[in-house]
């Protein structure tokens, strides 16, 4: 049987197939310029992962030039010289395994930088916070003596969370460093943990000279130094400007938020961190 439609019908079925047209192009457009913003997003983004990587690297050669060219320095002239005093050859000797140590953390920084950018992070239910922490501060304690820093603890019993392991205690191990290393003038360093309905607040402070507030907003950059105004010893020799970026993206890769903030009336460094419970 033959349908024949009247002209206004005709011209109705038009109008819709046309807005179904125009709608259909719309949308092609659309993904079309969303699949070109991802390419480019993704192109760039592989640019930057190459560009940083380019970066990490020439930054980590140039940071092991140092130690190994007073590694160097150091035997040749205890070979070139095997009569010189035992006070001497002894400062030399201890010289060498001060700077293999800082070579040592310097290898120890990049392989957690490596497992961070790469996303190898493990997590597992009922890790032992307050377990971490303390072996952190007895894996210091002769360096926090050395100092003449005493650890002030505030933590709760039973502080359990779903984590990594290794990376929740680089976090604390590299915390409780820095405040060694900078904190100038500090002797006390306080660890703090409050909980929350759906967090785990942690605030760490030292009692040392302070950071400058043009430097807050960043410190956790890689390889970013303050001045040596922070400075305990030679600690400036020896600082990679790894350590708190390392503590940053291992907070955030455990889904935390992190902030540095001055003490009262300026002194001392307070690194305000969180962890979902």
């Amino acid at each position: 049987m033959d349908i024949h439609l009247k002209p206004n019908d005709m011209k109705e079925s038009l109008l819709v197939i046309s807005i179904i047209a125009i709608v259909l192009l719309l949308v092609a457009i659309v993904l079309l310029f969303y699949n070109v913003r991802l390419y480019r997003s993704l192109t760039r983004s592989e640019m930057d992962k190459s560009r940083i990587k380019r970066q990490l690297t020439q930054n980590v050669a140039h940071e092991i030039k140092t130690p190994v060219a007073s590694i160097h320095g150091y035997l040749e002239t205890l070979v070139a010289n095997p009569n010189l005093p035992d006070e001497k050859r002894r400062h030399f000797l201890e010289r060498c395994l001060s700077q293999s140590e800082r070579m040592t953390r310097l290898m120890a920084y990049m392989s957690t930088v490596s497992r961070l950018d790469e996303g190898r992070v493990t997590m597992e239910e009922g890790v032992d916070l307050e377990r971490i922490i303390n072996d952190v501060i007895e894996d210091f304690k002769g360096k926090l003596d050395s100092a003449g820093i005493s650890v002030q603890l505030a933590i709760p019993e039973y502080l359990f969370v779903r984590g990594d392991q290794g990376l929740l205690y680089s976090i604390f191990r590299n915390l409780v460093e820095n405040a060694v290393m900078y904190a100038s003038g500090a002797d006390t360093l306080r660890i703090s943990c409050f909980r929350r309905e759906d967090s785990i607040e942690f605030e760490i402070s030292d009692n040392g000279s302070g950071i400058p507030d043009k430097h807050l907003n960043r410190i956790f950059e890689r390889f970013y130094r303050v001045d040596k105004g922070r400075t305990r010893g030679e600690g400036a020799a020896g600082g990679t400007g790894l350590g708190l970026s390392i503590v940053k993206n291992a907070v955030m890769a455990h889904g935390g938020t992190i902030s540095a903030s001055s003490g009262p009336s300026g002194a001392g460094l307070i690194v305000r961190f969180s962890l979902p419970a």
